[in-house]
């Protein structure tokens, strides 16, 4: 007998179509309410001054973190920013002020601020970058391009390679055995203050015409000023030889009636002779003494151009930059003719912000203190072992030291 067919009951489908529904619907509920409520902590924590962009891990770390959000809010926390200079910095700052620098289109400077301020500058059309303390070395990273770049340009405008393709400065070893050819008898040790380099008889604070220069020049900047006023004649074209120093008084009396001379009546030479006279002038100016100037020789990069070089260092507030006499007026040997510069566009404290395009130092040296930076002979004082840097630089990772310490 055949077997009887037997039809599926829809019984059980119906059933499991409901449950997974159900399933569905409140799996769905559950998602929608987990999106609103990050949507909700999202908007509200970037608005918040005690999110955790606020506390980071470093200042919960050393204790710099309250939990109370009022003591957060009363908190002055250092800041550097970068500000458009269509606003007015004085709108973002109070009177703690530590540090700032106009450029062309922007300001750049480190203050204080109240937590919530510092939230307010996500969304300030007039704020270019911030960054807090525990952010400095990203913000570093990133203006650090653009600096370089403006440097750049500055030194290409001023044809600084001039001073590499006319060969200023011999090589390291060539000028060490032409000015100990030309002084024999110096001693190789000597004491503090003691005349130990030959490369220390060319900067001359006491000598008379160095006193008679700065008769009418009373402040530093007059100094500098003056001295972008020299004239950049190469070594071959003033004096018909590849190397030749001239004391500073040679230099601010004599040059201007050489016969080689092509700026007739204007005190000429190259970068050691301005670098030399310069330092002098410094010194016998009383505004520095004797610890706090010296004259730099070493290889520097300029524009791509790499080569010996002479240019002047000063300290000042526990620290070194540099200056380049040689940014001034000079002639173009290939055009045979005088170059006039603006000045005005290499101020004093120029490469205070800008760092100095030096490659590897050799000496540092005034008429006091000598110091070979490879062999470390030398008797200058403690100081001279630090290196000239940006200020940027150095102000920023000292914000950023205040608060880890």
């Amino acid at each position: 007998m055949p077997k009887k067919k037997h039809k599926k009951s829809g019984k059980h489908s119906k059933k499991d179509n409901k449950l997974r529904n159900t399933i569905l619907i409140t799996v769905g509920i559950l998602l929608l309410i987990s999106l609103v409520a990050a949507s909700i902590y999202y908007f509200t924590k970037s608005d918040h001054p005690c999110g955790d962009d606020i506390c980071t891990p470093n200042e919960q770390r050393n204790k710099l973190c309250p939990q109370d959000c009022n003591d957060i809010n009363n908190r002055l926390q250092p800041v550097v920013i970068e500000l458009s200079n269509d606003c007015d910095p004085e709108d973002y700052q109070d009177n703690t002020e530590i540090f700032k620098k106009e450029f062309d289109d922007r300001t750049i400077f480190i203050t204080q601020l109240l937590v919530p301020d510092i939230m307010e500058l996500k969304d300030d059309d007039c704020v270019i970058r911030f960054s807090r303390p525990n952010e400095s070395q990203v913000f570093l990273n990133e203006i650090k391009p653009m600096l370089e770049e403006e440097r750049n340009k500055k030194i290409q405008e001023l044809k600084l390679n001039r001073t590499i393709h006319r060969k200023d400065v011999l090589d390291q070893d060539e000028l060490e055995d032409f000015l100990r050819q030309q002084h024999p008898d110096l001693p190789d040790e000597a004491p503090e203050g003691g005349i130990m380099s030959p490369y220390q008889l060319y900067v001359t604070p006491e000598n008379q015409a160095v006193i008679d220069y700065l008769e009418d020049l009373e402040t530093k900047e007059e100094i500098y000023e003056a001295a972008l006023s020299w004239v950049w004649v190469s070594e071959t074209t003033l004096n018909n030889e590849e190397e030749k120093w001239l004391t500073p008084e040679e230099f601010l009396e004599d040059t201007p009636s050489y016969r080689r001379n092509p700026a007739r009546g204007s005190i000429a030479s190259d970068c050691s002779e301005q670098a030399n006279t310069l330092a002098s002038l410094l010194i016998a100016s009383g505004l520095y003494d004797e610890t706090d100037v010296r004259v730099v020789l070493g290889l520097v990069d300029f524009g791509g151009s790499t080569g010996g070089h002479a240019w002047v260092e000063v300290y000042e507030d526990d620290e070194w930059f540099s200056l380049e006499p040689t940014a001034g007026n000079y002639y173009d040997d290939d055009l045979n003719r005088l170059i006039t510069v603006d000045t005005s566009t290499v101020p004093y404290e120029y490469f205070r912000y800008y760092e100095f395009p030096a490659i590897t130092i050799w000496y540092y040296y005034n008429n006091k203190y000598f110091t070979d930076v490879k062999t470390q002979r030398g008797n200058a004082p403690t100081t001279w072992k630090q290196m000239a840097k940006s200020y940027f630089q150095e102000r920023i990772t000292n914000m950023q030291n205040r608060v880890n310490n």
